[in-house]
Parts: C-alpha cells; sequence; structure tokens
C-alpha cells in the first residue's frame, strides 16, 4: 500500500535547468556562479491541482464468510461431507440424550393442560379455576416450545451457498460435541467482489461510500465506490482490512491480470504545488531556496498536503517561482 499525492498542473510544467558553474552560496543571497565543482537544478513551481490518494492492489474474490457452532451437547449422527455445499443443506445434526423423550412426555402434559383449560372455559368463564388452568396451560405450552427449539438447534443448515470449512477437533459422526463449540466456516460464493486488503490500521479519510479508481491495463478504467470494510485477524501480525469495492456499472474486471485500485481521499484545486525535495527544514523553519536574479533567497513557506513526492504551499509562494533543487 501506498500514500503519495498527484498533482496536475495548471500552469506550464516543471522546467528543470542544469547548471555547472557556481559560487560560494549563503543564506543571505549571495550569486551563485563562477565556480563549477557546485551543481544545481531548477524547479518552476506550479499551480495546479493536488490529490490525496492510497494506492493499492485488489483482485476478484469472495469477502463474506460466516463461522457456525453447535447449539447443544450432544453426539453428532450426521455431518457434511464435502467442499462445496448449498443454500439450507444439512451440515450436522446432534442426538441429545433423551430430547425425544422429554418432547413426547411434555405434549402429553401440555394436551392435558389444553383440555383442562378449555373445558373450563366453557363451563366457568369467569372463575378463579379457569383462570388458574389458563395459566398453567400457558406454562406447559412454553415448556414444549423450548423443547421442541432444542430439537430444531440440533440441526444446523448451510446459511448460504459455498465453500464449506469444518472444524476437526471432534466434529465427526460419533464425536461427542458442546453447545458453542466452533463447527464450521462457510464461504459466501454467490457473488464476487473486488477486494483490496491492506494490512494494519484502516486507511484515514476512507469510508463507506468513498470513491475509487480502478484500472485493469487496457481492459478497464473506471470508477467505483467503497462498500464495505471487514476487518482480518485482528491482535495478529496479519492483521488488516479487507476493502469490498463496487465498480461503476458496466465495468467488465476479469478474473486474472493485475487490478490497480486509487483510494482518492481528498482533491484541492488551484493549490501551489513544489517537489517534497524542495523543503528545507532548520530549526524550525520551514523555507526553500528561490533562485531570483542569480542568487538563492531563503524564503520561509507554509506546508499545506504532504506527500511522498510533492506539497503543497499555503504561503510564501504564488508560482511561477524557480526553486534550486541541489543535486
Amino acid at each position: 500500500m501506498k500514500r503519495r499525492l498527484v498533482s496536475a498542473a495548471f500552469c506550464a510544467c516543471a522546467l528543470l535547468l542544469s547548471a555547472c558553474t557556481a559560487d560560494t552560496v549563503n543564506s543571505s543571497g549571495a550569486e551563485i556562479y563562477n565556480v563549477s565543482d557546485v551543481k544545481y537544478d531548477t524547479y518552476t513551481v506550479e499551480v495546479g491541482t493536488i490529490k490525496e490518494a492510497y494506492y493499492s492492489e485488489a483482485e476478484l474474490d469472495y469477502p463474506y464468510s460466516q463461522n457456525l457452532f453447535i447449539q447443544q451437547n450432544g453426539i453428532i449422527t450426521k455431518i457434511f461431507n464435502g467442499s462445496e455445499i448449498s443454500e439450507g443443506e444439512l451440515i450436522c445434526e446432534v442426538l441429545v440424550e433423551d430430547l425425544q423423550k422429554r418432547i413426547d412426555e411434555q405434549k402429553l402434559i401440555l394436551d392435558a393442560a389444553e383440555e383442562t383449560y378449555n373445558s373450563l372455559k366453557k363451563s366457568h368463564p369467569n372463575s378463579s379455576d379457569t383462570e388458574y388452568a389458563e395459566i398453567n396451560y400457558l406454562l406447559e405450552k412454553n415448556k414444549y416450545d423450548d423443547l421442541i427449539k432444542q430439537q430444531d438447534e440440533t440441526k444446523i443448515y448451510a446459511p448460504s451457498s459455498g465453500t464449506i470449512r469444518v472444524d476437526n477437533n471432534g466434529c465427526v459422526a460419533g464425536g461427542y460435541v458442546y453447545d458453542g463449540q466452533y463447527l464450521c466456516t462457510i464461504t459466501d460464493k454467490s457473488r464476487t467482489y473486488l477486494c483490496a486488503f491492506v494490512y494494519g490500521a484502516q486507511l484515514n479519510n476512507v469510508n463507506f461510500g468513498s470513491s475509487v479508481t480502478i484500472k485493469q491495463g487496457a481492459i478497464v478504467d473506471c470508477k467505483g465506490k467503497v462498500v464495505d470494510m471487514i476487518e482480518r485477524n485482528p491482535g495478529t501480525e496479519y492483521a488488516g482490512f479487507t476493502y469490498v469495492i463496487e465498480p461503476e456499472e458496466g465495468a467488465e474486471l476479469r478474473d486474472f491480470g493485475k487490478i490497480d485500485v486509487v483510494f482518492n481521499v481528498y482533491e484541492k484545486d488551484n493549490v501551489v504545488i513544489v517537489p517534497s525535495g524542495a523543503v528545507k527544514e532548520v530549526g524550525g523553519r520551514t523555507y526553500v531556496n528561490v533562485l531570483i536574479d542569480g542568487a538563492k533567497i531563503e524564503t520561509d513557506v507554509e506546508l499545506g498536503i504532504q506527500g511522498e513526492d510533492e506539497v503543497e504551499i499555503i504561503s510564501g509562494l504564488s508560482g511561477g517561482e524557480k526553486l534550486i533543487i541541489n543535486r
């Protein structure tokens, strides 16, 4: 991942001149000619557009996956055997001891409670016995519903189609598993996305909806936007973020070849731009060396957006000046 500035000049392009003669150069503006061993270049200060951007490579990939966990203590009776799974397909079934027996017994209790309540409601609709029977019926129904929920949780189905990776730690037919135990990860392959992985912290000022420029050789040159940011491997040396990018409609990216993406963070027009190497910082001063009538003049400047190659000058220069850049 690289972060740098890009400029598009509105004035004349930078002019680099070489010189082989110079005199002793000092901060008071001494002349810089007649000595052959000092060499310098000059740069004509530009006024243009400056952009702050992050550069990365991306690939077409499947960024979304889901971890699934065992929800009941018990013994695995069925487990999926394969690498590709379809949405809704059974992944795992767990046998919970005596669960079906408890369901059958509770169903008998519930039916009896319901029958008593319905009978009293017809014969004595406003009696305290009817009220008690109703409460008892609802309590028994809640117990039955809880058992049915437990039964439902003994079966785990694929939430999406994709590639499945099952844990080998006891997740086999006949193996005993525990409530909360990791079972598998399913990678959703229903749709590919353009993904850029960035190691470390999130990119500053890159958020949902941020603009991205996408290039793939001579095939694609289009815009896109960030639609998701997924944290990966937190707390490890491989930690970072996957930026999910949606290309503009009509873009036809290929699943081979290099794909370059530029996260367009900031853009500012009509600014003074100089090479970063032209800026000097000494003793708390920030200045550039300006060539005026054959003399070097140190000129204090205030910096704005700074990048790897170029920097914005907020004050001190107006454009068109020639800067001295020592070789």
